[in-house]
């Protein structure tokens, strides 16, 4: 939807409409409030200012001069200039969806001709009370179109009374005589409605809220920031609320409340914006379960907005009713008239956007229900709130003087409704008059012809209608309420607003959350409280117990230092991934900036925030800090704040997270970024106690009270209280050994520096087999998942009884929040099976078995040691001795291939290293665990399986897991594999891409050709035509290969001829991008095309 135009269109159409009724009204000489000529009716004919009209005009005409001494000439333009307005806007609407029944386009053409289609077919139309014969006279007359047109339009509109009586009124209405003249000119306000709006603008009902927002836009923009007269509310306080915000509430509203009952329905689905109730107390979820119907009847369920403006939060109440009774096996076409008349209720103070509402909810009933508008005994509550009038207290007085019961009824709802377009639905009804709308309706109508004839029946009518909307209760009350200020008020509002809502008296928005005191998530709070919290955050729902702890406590800032980092103002430039550059160059452990400068070192540890984990952890990056960073600070972009800090140990967290914070210790020997503010102690137990504190559910709600964004800064740490009543060696203790554990966890990840050897060879137990020991570990896992649970919810406890939390917070946390790799309800998350999560880890956990295979292949790392072997550069100081129990290869390239070619390929040196780390005699039940871990084809060998997982999903996980910066390069040749090879970055040198041509590249293409030959002899000698049409397919499937080795070698020949040298230094994105297309996932490791 294109809303900058309809932006552009809307306050300029009020204008054009408000003028072309103006001009109505003068030819009828109506000019303003003083300004009215007499009427003179001679038989059939009424003579005003000289010219002659009907006598039906006349008397149309009498009832406009009434109404412009009632409410005032320019009010009255105003509205019956948006009461046309909506009207085309109506029928356009409709038209486009073809729902006006007749077919035809009213105000344009599908042809694109500016005659409307209507005109063209005016002989064909069948309209009540559209005389034939005069069509045919205005057509054939060929210049009177425009009254032809004119006469058309009034058809259409009466048409529509019946099924829209709250937009087109009755054939006798006054309003007729203001519809704009020259309404097929070039320049009239229908052709501008026409062709300034696309036709695709229109296909959602959602338009019409756009269209009435921006139709109001400029009367709003004159009366904002002024006192408001009541006529002028509306423009004043009324904004279009966005789709996935009236989603959202409606959703998480009626949605929730279907789901609460049903909560295995398939409505959940089919909500994007609804959110799952968190997880409840043992207590709360039985007072829940104990309010929450055991059944609901869909036609019980009401809904209620109270301003509801053009409709837009009704239009998906709509939405979801519809679900609903599908849900409950009722019949499509059933549905409509039920939710319209049963369950959407909605009131407001603008009779121009209750037009609208009521208008749009039709429409969706319209989509569902193709005979709808066809009902006359359609019955809507939606309406624009009456006022009532001085003169019906005198007819109550008259027609009901005998009822005393009836009389004071009437009255005291006319009373109450005397300035309801001021004070709309905050007005709440008596008890008294609760209930009686069937006593009233019977009275009204024992005198209704004699009301009917004095004009006040309508208005009898609607007040008990809006009495009985009022007076109900409703299940789902949801509203974007008007906005404006005590200044705004004027003098009626200011008093009712003190007398009946004194404590919310300053804003609209507020007095209507008072109006509905029974709502739910409602509290009430002293905001003296709030104080207690530094800053006084709105922290309406917190106790006492909690606020105690603020008030009660020194802070955080009294034994900790917390600032932020660096800003390196280029992280491209000066930050790597730590395996991308030569670990030599990196200074570890390092306690001072004066150490880093002496080791001459380059590159240091560095933190840099990172996703959610607790303890320790996210260790992940090192910074150019060459000379106490002298690049970096000479650069003149960055900020190198809080040096002093640099190498200190520190608790530190990530600025910005999208759940809750996590806290982890950070030994001596960092550098600390903007992002990874930090927190330095003078006394490690204060260190040891904090991290405690912050890694606890207290710590979890304190920090969302201080501050309930996405962000946590130093300034929110520093006003955290610090929990003095803690026993400290119980605590430190337990943080120790919580520390322990997820180091222990992240140093079993090859990503970490500090990386010995994968899980499966810790034990040193070579006599098992893999099933075997992935069971040894799997319980290990379990153990250490369980034992840092029971620590984290020993932690909560002992913090809730020092503090007396008991009714305020709950020790447990839940398995997902134990944030260790090894545990795959943090790990994988989601709603997966416990079944689900297995599989996944046993999977990443073969996998990791690959890679650290491939490590050893390459000579990263070494069966015979632990820890990083070779990530030098340049294959400089590459010792073979390292590497006695399995050879590492002699030039670190590993072909990776789908069948075998060469004897360094990548699955056949997998075999020998499953031999080599365990022992040949478990080599086959070794394979077939890992095949099966891998997702085995169907008659598929273990050794296929292993080679089709490292030809052609090995580089994939590996580009995952180092995060886009591979240390293993693949080398392809393209989408055929005819040749790919792995190259290890570190033991590349300006030989490698000969050796690759001459080792593996010429090689294979003298083997294809081999290939190709055997195969045609055995072609030949093939006995049936079936043998030798499959001989082909391996024939042609390779002569494919052989065309991409050819074109691949002669791209390596001139990359090789260019003796290119990689400076690690630069970082994996930069030299990766040297190889052009010899490369694979290029775009992903580059970011550019190649």
């Amino acid at each position: 939807m294109n809303t900058s135009k309809i932006k552009a269109y809307a306050p300029r159409a009020r204008q054009e409409f408000i003028q072309a009724v103006s001009e109505r009204a003068n030819v009828f000489g109506i000019f303003d409030d003083q300004n009215i000529e007499p009427l003179e009716i001679s038989g059939d004919v009424a003579l005003i200012g000289g010219r002659a009209f009907s006598k039906e005009e006349g008397e149309l005409r009498e009832k406009l001069v009434c109404r412009v001494r009632r409410e005032g000439f320019s009010q009255l333009m105003e509205a019956c200039a948006y009461t046309w307005f909506n009207r085309f806007v109506a029928i356009r609407y409709m038209e486009l969806h073809d729902f006006l029944g007749h077919g035809f386009r009213v105000v344009s053409n599908p042809g694109g001709s500016d005659i409307p289609e209507i005109l063209e077919n005016a002989a064909d139309l069948e309209f009540d009370g559209l005389k034939k014969e005069k069509v045919i006279e205005l057509r054939l007359a060929g210049d009177r179109d425009n009254e032809l047109y004119r006469l058309l339009i009034v058809a259409q509109c009466n048409a529509l009374h019946k099924a829209m009586p709250f937009l087109f009124d009755r054939i006798d209405s006054e309003t007729r005589l203001l519809l704009p003249d020259s309404l097929l000119h070039s320049n009239s306000p229908i052709r501008r409605l026409v062709n300034d709006i696309d036709e695709d603008s229109w296909q959602e009902v959602e338009i019409i809220g756009w269209i009435y927002q921006f139709y109001i836009s400029e009367k709003k923009d004159q009366v904002i920031g002024k006192v408001v007269r009541s006529e002028d509310i509306p423009a004043a306080t009324q904004l279009f609320t966005p789709n996935w915000i009236v989603k959202y509430m409606v959703q998480n509203t009626l949605g929730r409340m279907w789901l609460a009952t049903y909560p295995d329905s398939d409505l959940k689905d089919k909500m994007e914006y609804y959110i799952e109730p968190a997880e409840q107390k043992p207590e709360v979820q039985a007072e829940l379960d104990r309010i929450t119907p055991n059944e609901l009847n869909p036609e019980d369920i009401t809904f209620l907005d109270p301003a509801c403006g053009s409709g837009h939060i009704l239009i998906e109440a709509y939405a979801i009713f519809k679900e609903i009774y599908l849900e409950r096996g009722y019949r499509t076409r059933d549905i409509p008239k039920l939710i319209l008349e049963k369950n959407i209720f909605g009131l407001d103070i603008c009779d121009r956007a209750a037009q609208l509402a009521c208008f749009a909810v039709l429409m969706k009933a319209r989509e569902d229900d193709r005979r709808i508008l066809g009902r006359g005994d359609l019955k809507l509550n939606v309406m624009a709130i009456q006022e009532s009038d001085e003169s019906d207290v005198k007819d109550i007085e008259i027609f009901f003087g005998d009822d005393e019961d009836v009389r004071e009824g009437l009255k005291a709802i006319v009373d109450l409704f005397n300035d309801a377009k001021t004070f709309g639905s905050l007005l709440a009804i008596p008890e008294n008059l609760v209930g009686k709308k069937e006593i009233f309706e019977t009275a009204i109508e024992k005198n209704i012809e004699e009301l009917f004839r004095i004009g006040n029946a309508d208005r009898l009518k609607s007040l008990l209608l809006q009495t009985e909307i009022l007076e109900r209760k409703y299940d789902c009350v949801i509203t974007n309420p008007p906005y404006m200020g005590g200044k705004g008020m004027n003098p009626n509002l200011r008093t009712f607003t003190k007398k009946h809502f004194p404590a919310s008296k300053s804003d609209l928005f507020a007095i209507f959350v008072e109006r509905n005191p029974s709502c739910g998530w409602r509290y009430t709070a002293s905001a003296a409280d709030f104080k207690k919290i530094p800053g006084s955050p709105i922290a309406y729902w917190v106790g006492g117990k909690l606020l105690e702890i603020f008030s009660d406590n020194k802070c955080m800032q009294d034994f900790a230092k917390a600032t932020g980092g660096m800003t390196t103002g280029n992280t491209s430039q000066y930050l790597r991934r730590w395996n991308e550059v030569n670990y030599c160059n990196i200074g570890q452990n390092l306690i001072s900036r004066e150490m880093a400068v002496e080791s001459g070192l380059k590159w240091f540890p560095y933190n840099k925030g990172g996703t959610f984990r607790k303890w320790y952890g996210n260790h992940e990056y090192v910074v150019n800090w060459l000379n106490d960073g002298e690049d970096i600070i000479n650069s003149g972009k960055s900020f190198p704040r809080s040096k002093n800090y640099y190498f200190k140990e520190s608790i530190s967290w990530s600025d910005v997270t999208s759940s809750h914070n996590s806290f982890r210790y950070y030994p001596n020997g960092f550098i600390f970024d903007v992002s990874a503010p930090s927190a330095f102690f003078n006394n490690k137990n204060c260190l040891y106690i904090s991290l405690s504190l912050l890694n606890n559910k207290f710590s979890k709600l304190a920090t969302k009270l201080i501050n309930p964004t996405l962000h946590f800064n130093t300034g929110e740490f520093a006003i955290l209280p610090y929990p003095e009543l803690l026993p400290d060696k119980i605590i430190i203790n337990l943080v120790k050994q919580a520390v322990n554990i997820s180091q222990n966890d992240w140093n079993n990840n090859e990503t970490s520096w500090e990386f010995l050897t994968i899980p499966l060879l810790q034990s040193n137990q070579k006599q098992q087999t893999l099933k075997k020991l992935f069971t040894i570990i799997r319980k290990n896992w379990n153990n250490a998942v369980l034992e840092m649970q029971r620590l984290e919810q020993e932690n909560n406890r002992i913090f809730i009884e020092a503090y007396g939390l008991e009714e305020e917070l709950t020790p447990e946390v839940p398995l997902k929040e134990i944030t260790l790799t090894c545990n795959p309800h943090y790990r994988y998350g989601g709603n997966k099976s416990e079944e689900e999560l297995e599989t996944l880890l046993q999977t990443d956990t073969i996998k990791e078995l690959i890679s650290y295979a491939i490590g050893c292949m390459m000579g990263r790392y070494s069966l015979d040691h632990p820890g990083l072997i070779y990530a030098h550069s340049g294959n400089i100081d590459f010792d073979p001795s390292k590497y006695k129990t399995f050879p590492a290869d002699d030039d670190g390239i590993i072909p990776i291939m789908d069948q075998e070619w060469f004897p360094d390929d990548a699955t056949k040196r997998f075999l020998e290293f499953l031999k080599a780390a365990w022992t040949p005699e478990t080599l086959e039940e070794n394979l077939k665990f890992v095949a099966d871990s891998l997702k085995p084809k169907t008659n598929e060998s273990p050794v296929d399986t292993i080679r089709r997982y490292i030809s052609t999903g090995f580089f994939k996980d590996h580009l995952r897991t180092y995060k886009k910066r591979p240390i293993y390069w693949l080398f392809s040749s393209g989408k055929q594999k005819a040749f790919q090879c792995l190259v290890y970055l570190h033991r590349y040198k300006e030989s490698t891409l000969s050796r690759m041509r001459s080792a593996y590249v010429t090689p294979l293409q003298g083997h294809l050709t081999a290939r190709i030959e055997f195969l045609q002899n055995e072609k030949d000698s093939a006995k049936t035509a079936s043998a030798r049409r499959k001989v082909q397919k391996t024939i042609e499937r390779i002569r494919k290969k052989q065309a991409e080795l050819r074109q691949f070698d002669d791209e390596l020949r001139h990359y090789a001829d260019m003796k290119i040298s990689l400076d690690l230094d630069d970082g994996v994105k930069v030299n990766y991008g040297k190889f052009g297309s010899l490369l694979a996932e290029s775009k992903a490791v580059t970011g550019k095309k190649k």
